[in-house]
């Protein structure tokens, strides 16, 4: 049982927002700026992408298409001939406020399945990683039976854009532990602090 519910075998973590109300607001703020170009009007999506590769470091070429077919979903045309993306800005930042306003460190305290968080080692936003330490001590805290995985060549959003192998391969074996299946050993997850 995992929070009360019966048919979840295990919960992910990857570089979930959850600690307590400093760690959150920061986090939020962080994130500030990418909410904020939600509302900038793009001229194209040859243009959108051109920038987005000028700001980022080469991905793979995978992630590279992943992000073309985003573009390409998450903007919507205007009369005057540019894009602006679907999101809304209000919707955004009621999200997060709702993060903030949440006690995520207790809510996860409560889960009696296994947890696995992921914390990305390389620099995000402002050339520091997303997760400090002392946050992934007290999601470890909370939930003291979770496992970590650090990944150490990816930043927050490579987790899921352009995910390094060996973080795929430690998320697969502790999903064929969740489902009943007996991972191999050497999994790569342990505990760091």
């Amino acid at each position: 049982m995992c929070g009360g519910v019966t048919d979840v075998a295990g919960l992910i973590l990857l570089e979930a927002m959850i600690g307590d109300r400093a760690f959150t607001e920061n986090a939020v703020a962080q994130a500030a700026p990418i909410v904020m170009g939600i509302d900038k009007p793009a001229v194209g999506f040859d243009a959108y992408l051109a920038g987005w590769r000028s700001r980022r470091r080469r991905w793979s070429d995978e992630a590279q298409r992943l992000v073309e077919r985003w573009a390409r979903f998450a903007f919507a045309p205007l009369p005057n001939g540019t894009y602006r993306q679907r999101a809304l800005r209000a919707a955004v930042e009621a999200e997060w406020a709702s993060i903030v306003a949440a006690d995520s460190l207790g809510a996860l305290a409560r889960v009696s399945c296994p947890i696995l968080i992921v914390q990305a080692r390389q620099p995000w936003l402002d050339g520091r990683p997303y997760f400090t330490r002392r946050i992934v001590a007290a999601q470890l805290a909370a939930a003291p039976a979770a496992e970590l995985f650090v990944a150490e060549h990816s930043d927050h959003a490579m987790l899921i854009r352009d995910p390094e192998p060996s973080m795929v391969e430690a998320i697969a074996e502790f999903a064929l532990r969740c489902g009943g299946g007996v991972a191999g050993e050497g999994s790569g997850l342990r505990r760091r602090g």
